[in-house]
């Protein structure tokens, strides 16, 4: 469809995504199936930090009050620090 536009692209270093990515605070916050939790300037250029569960994860990062929250593979919910 000549209406649709690739609006963003990165490659996954740390692969698949386990859910959708999180816009916060001018970043984007994504979650791979491996386990690791980033952070991406919004360009996709800049990797700002990164967090590694030690566990498989199965969704996306959400926000809870201040924390990010993540789902193990395993039912586990991971609740992580903002950098």
């Amino acid at each position: 469809d000549d209406a649709q536009q690739l609006a963003w692209h990165v490659l996954l270093a740390y692969g698949p995504l386990a859910g959708g990515p999180l816009a916060l605070d001018g970043q984007f916050v994504l979650a791979s199936t491996s386990g690791v939790v980033w952070h991406l300037s919004m360009n996709g250029q800049s990797e700002l930090a990164r967090q590694e569960i030690g566990q498989p994860l199965a969704g996306g990062p959400v926000m809870l009050g201040s924390r990010l929250i993540v789902p193990g593979a395993n039912g586990t919910l991971h609740a992580l620090s903002r950098p």
